[in-house]
C-alpha cells in the first residue's frame, strides 16, 4: 500500500530469471525465444544454444527452429503481470506445437493474452488469431510484439493474422477506445473453434470474471469451441491453513466443478472439463516443473 508508506509488492517471472534480456529505450527488455519446430524433445529443449560432448566440444541443435522475440517488462506489481512471460504461456505453447495439425487454418481466441508470446504461436498455425487483454500498456506492448513477429516470419514460412482487440472480462466486448471491436471482428469471433488461456489464475475475483467472460464469448460462437486453459499451480504458506496451500488454484478447480453451467440472459451454456497429461514434447526452453 503506496499510501502507507510501504513498498509495493512485485513479482518476476521464473522465465525471466538467468536468461540474457536486451534493454530497450522503452523500460522494458526483449527476449528470444528458440522453439524447436521439428520435434522438441526435454532433454534438447532445455538446453541453451548446444551441449558439451565428452571430449568438451559444443553439440549445437541443427533442427529446424523458430524464432520469436518478445518485448516485456521484467519485475511488475500484481495489477501488470500480464506484462511478463509466464511457463502457462510456454507449456500451453508446447501443447498447441505438439498438435499443430489440429490447430491448422483455425480461427482462435486468445484470453488474457498479456505480450503475445502465445498469439504469434497460435499465429504460425491458425488462419486468425484474437489477441485479448485490457490495459493501453499490456495492448500496445501486446500489438508491437505481434506486429514485429509475424512480418518477420512472414519471410520464412506462412503464417496467419493476429488482431489485438481489448476485452475486458468484467465487460466483455464493450471496448471503445484504439483496440474496441470492429465489425469484421466480431465475424471472427463467430468462427472461432479455439479458445487459449495461459497463467490467468491467480486472483478469486479475476477467475470469476473469467469463466464470466468466457460464457459470454461463446454465445457468440457458430460452434462449441475446445477451450485450452495452462496454469501453473502456485504454492504458498498462508496464515489462514497455517500450512503451505494453493488457494487460487483451489478456487479455479471448485469453479469447474461447480460451474459446469452457466446462463447468459436467456442462453444457457455448458462446459464438459477433463485435465489434459503434461506428457507432449517440450519445444521451448524452460524448467518444466510439476506444478505446471
Amino acid at each position: 500500500n503506496n499510501m502507507a508508506g510501504e513498498a509495493e509488492d512485485v513479482f518476476l517471472s521464473d522465465v525471466h530469471i538467468g536468461n540474457f534480456n536486451s534493454p530497450s529505450n522503452k523500460g522494458t527488455v526483449s527476449t528470444r525465444f528458440v522453439v524447436l519446430v521439428d520435434g522438441g524433445t526435454h532433454a534438447h529443449a532445455q538446453r541453451a544454444d548446444g551441449v558439451l560432448d565428452d571430449d568438451g566440444d559444443l553439440v549445437l541443435d541443427r533442427r529446424e527452429q523458430l524464432t520469436v522475440i518478445i518485448e516485456h517488462s521484467m519485475a511488475t506489481p500484481l495489477k501488470s503481470v500480464g506484462m511478463q512471460v509466464w511457463r502457462g504461456a510456454l507449456l500451453l505453447g508446447d501443447y498447441m506445437l505438439s498438435r499443430s495439425s489440429l490447430f491448422q487454418g483455425a480461427s482462435m481466441l486468445e484470453l488474457g493474452a498479456g505480450v503475445g508470446l502465445l498469439s504469434v504461436v497460435a499465429a504460425t498455425m491458425a488462419t486468425e488469431v484474437l489477441s485479448t487483454d485490457i490495459g493501453e500498456d499490456t495492448l500496445e506492448l501486446c500489438q508491437r510484439n505481434v506486429e514485429s513477429n509475424l512480418t518477420r516470419l512472414k519471410g520464412v514460412r506462412p503464417v496467419g493474422r493476429a488482431l489485438v482487440r481489448e476485452l475486458d472480462w468484467k465487460r466483455p466486448l464493450e471496448a471503445t477506445g484504439r483496440y474496441s471491436w470492429q465489425v469484421e471482428d466480431m465475424k471472427i469471433l463467430e468462427r472461432v473453434t479455439f479458445i487459449i488461456a495461459a497463467d490467468v489464475v491467480y486472483e478469486d475475483l479475476l477467475t470469476d470474471a473469467f469463466f464470466s467472460c468466457l460464457a459470454e464469448v461463446c454465445t457468440h460462437m457458430e460452434h462449441s469451441p475446445l477451450v485450452i486453459v495452462a496454469l501453473e499451480k502456485r504454492v504458498n504458506f498462508t496464515l489462514e491453513d497455517l500450512a503451505p496451500a494453493s488457494p487460487a488454484y483451489q478456487h479455479f478447480r471448485a469453479c469447474l466443478e461447480k460451474g459446469h453451467c452457466w446462463f447468459k440472459g436467456s442462453k444457457k451454456v455448458r462446459f464438459r472439463t477433463r485435465q489434459l497429461s503434461t506428457d507432449f514434447p517440450q519445444y521451448f526452453r524452460y524448467e518444466r516443473v510439476k506444478e505446471l
